[in-house]
Parts: structure tokens; sequence; C-alpha cells
């Protein structure tokens, strides 16, 4: 998404199944890309993967983390569309179509899934503050296109939705890294 405005100015038009087949091939994408990473930097699969059957291994692992992707960030979609949605309920012209608010998400979650990869290579918790800073402008960007709500309540509601996010991702890193230092 080079220029979000006029993507997402196309996008309040299409459907709802354009915008999943999107989210899926996204995915597909962000898959492949997180499983290329993982090969890449794990020398241990790389001996393990030339010395046994690494085709049917392969197909295996990217079919398991083509799913997980899947099922995951549909998960994590409609979380963060309730919660993004019923938000919008305290603004001044109501939430409004629901279907707007998940297909918002699901543009501004694209960058999250497609590079998240990176944490294969960086500091994880570095990688996943800055795409959540790409998804809270996308996020902002989505909301005053396709719910046509004024900057000061798209920041608002956007605002509040990172600071959630913010808050158990760095109670997740947290915990991981307190677990690690205890063992």
């Amino acid at each position: 998404m080079i220029n979000p405005f006029s993507t997402i100015r196309s996008v309040k038009s299409g459907s709802l199944r354009e915008d999943l087949l999107f989210f899926i091939f996204t995915a597909f994408f962000g898959s492949s890309f997180y499983l290329l990473a993982f090969y890449i930097g794990n020398t241990d699969v790389n001996m393990s993967i030339a010395n046994n059957n690494w085709f049917l291994g392969a197909l295996l692992l990217f079919a398991t983390n083509f799913i997980s992707f899947i099922t995951g960030g549909i998960f994590l979609i409609l979380i963060i569309s309730l919660i993004i949605h019923f938000l919008l309920l305290f603004t001044k012209n109501g939430a409004g179509n629901y279907e707007d608010t998940i297909k918002g998400v699901i543009y501004s979650a694209s960058p999250v899934i497609l590079f998240i990869w990176l944490t294969s290579f960086i500091e994880v918790y570095y990688i996943i503050s800055l795409l959540l800073v790409w998804f809270a402008v996308l996020t902002c960007i989505c909301l005053s296109i396709l719910k046509d709500k004024n900057n000061v309540e798209s920041v608002l509601v956007t605002l509040f939705v990172s600071v959630v996010l913010f808050g158990i991702i760095y109670y997740n890193y947290g915990m991981s890294r307190c677990l690690s230092c205890m063992a």
C-alpha cells in the first residue's frame, strides 16, 4: 500500500469477499516469508532438511504455518474489529456498518502480516512496535475514510486500540524474557 488513501477509497466500494481474498493472499505471502526467514535463520533445520526428505517436511511445515496464519489472523481481525466497532458506538454518528470495520482492519493488518518475518532477524519487541505504529496509522486512515469519522475520533479510537495491543505485546514479551532469565 504505497498510497493508502487511494487504496482505502477503492476498498470502500468493493465487497467483503474481495477483501477476504486479499487477506488470504496476504497470509499466503506472509507465511511464505516467515517460513523462509525461519529456514535461513535456523542452521539446524537446514542441516536436517538436507539429510532427510526435505520436500515433504517443508510442504508440511508450510501448510501448518499457512493454516496458523489464516486462523490466527481471522481471530485477531475479528477481535480487533469488534473492539474498534464497539468504541465507534461512542462517536458522533455511531459505528456504522460492521463490514467496513472488518475491511479497515484487514487492510491495516496487511503490513503486519507481510513483515512479521523480520522478527526472525531483529529483536521481536522492536519490530512489533514498529509494525504496531504502522497498523495504527493505517487504522486511523481507514476509520476516517471508510467510517467517515473526523480526525479526532479516528485518532482516539486508534490510540485506545493501539495502547491495548501494545500492552498485550509488552506483557507477553516481558513475561517471556522474565521466564527465560529464570531458566
